[in-house]
């Protein structure tokens, strides 16, 4: 493996998203709760498995036992003061899609 100073920032940044999928395979056990990650611009896109929004008051039974729904794609940008995510469904967001929404 070359050192770290000679690989391109594409490069650095690939190998920082594979080692924080490893990582949360490892914290999750079996089922990542990060499935896949990307960069584009200032948003961090993922794909993830997330509890839904009736978790909380015990009514979701598969999230009661523990089973995740997804995955679906979030994208996350910060706006200065606050963290901001976006949902994209379970279709991998692209370039063109960020454009037709007035975001690129």
């Amino acid at each position: 493996m070359s050192s770290l100073e000679e690989l391109s920032t594409q490069e650095l940044q690939s190998l920082i998203d594979r080692a924080r999928r490893i990582l949360a395979e490892r914290k999750e056990g079996n089922r990542p709760r990060v499935v896949d990650s990307f960069r584009e611009g200032d948003a961090r896109y993922l794909l993830e498995y997330v509890k839904c929004g009736r978790a909380v008051s015990g009514k979701c039974r598969r999230c009661r036992e523990g089973e995740l729904h997804g995955p679906y794609w979030y994208s996350y940008t910060w706006d200065g003061k606050k963290t901001v995510s976006k949902y994209h469904g379970k279709t991998r967001p692209g370039l063109a899609e960020v454009k037709e929404n007035g975001n690129g």
